[in-house]
């Protein structure tokens, strides 16, 4: 949610409503301390948060339940319930618990992030920099942009849990020359996978998801 904020670069309506100042301004002190107390008093609050979740079964194909972020299957009209994001079930669930005042408050256990890497232990700093580089590519499609969609959740992408299957020795990649048009897509698809050259280690998809749900904005249960 708070990724939400900085969306309010390239989109107005983010602006409005998650951006500086807007009512969902989810990094105010003020607006964070109501949402990590417990007490009887915010209840009203995180139930109105909780309502605003988008649930396939309910509004799936509407624009104004939460995220705000396109789907798997977008299509103007819409054609299917996939037509924007929804959290993942576990996600739901931990949310659902919040709305209910099942957690414990830890806003003051919450510390400044690093400014330079040189502040990072050592041992800490080469995950530093590759979550740097893709946290904010962990989303849906198109905010902004540069985003990994639907693909990266596939079993198949991968050799083994967090490592992506390597092109084979001996199998150049394809030239599409200066251009592109559906022919030469066509002409230069690649070969059928060889089971000599491909071989994968066996990975669970949904392990795979799993895993996937521990970085941030990762939303989708996967397979």
């Amino acid at each position: 949610m708070i990724g939400w904020r900085g969306l309010q670069w390239v989109n107005h309506a983010f602006a409005t409503k998650f951006g500086w100042g807007g009512r969902e301004d989810f990094l105010d002190r003020r607006y964070l301390e109501r949402l990590a107390s417990p007490l009887a008093e915010n209840q009203e609050l995180r139930q109105q948060i909780w309502n605003a979740f988008r649930d396939w079964t309910r509004d799936g194909e509407s624009p104004l339940p939460w995220p705000w972020i396109y789907g798997d299957s977008t299509s103007l009209p819409p054609i299917s319930v996939r037509q924007h994001l929804m959290l993942s079930g576990t996600q739901m669930r931990l949310l659902e618990r919040w709305k209910d005042g099942d957690f414990d408050p830890d806003l003051e256990l919450a510390t400044e992030p690093p400014r330079r890497i040189e502040d990072v232990p050592l041992s800490e700093q080469p995950a530093t920099l590759d979550r740097a580089a893709l946290t904010f590519c962990l989303a849906d499609a198109f905010h902004p942009g540069c985003e990994m969609t639907w693909p990266i959740r596939h079993a198949s992408m991968y050799m083994a849990p967090f490592r992506l299957r390597h092109r084979a020795l001996g199998d150049p990649e394809p030239s599409f020359g200066t251009g592109a048009n559906a022919g030469r897509r066509a002409q230069h698809r690649r070969s059928p996978v060889r089971p000599d050259s491909r071989k994968l280690v066996a990975v669970d998809g949904r392990s795979v998801a799993d895993r996937h749900r521990q970085l941030p904005l990762w939303l989708h249960d996967g397979l």
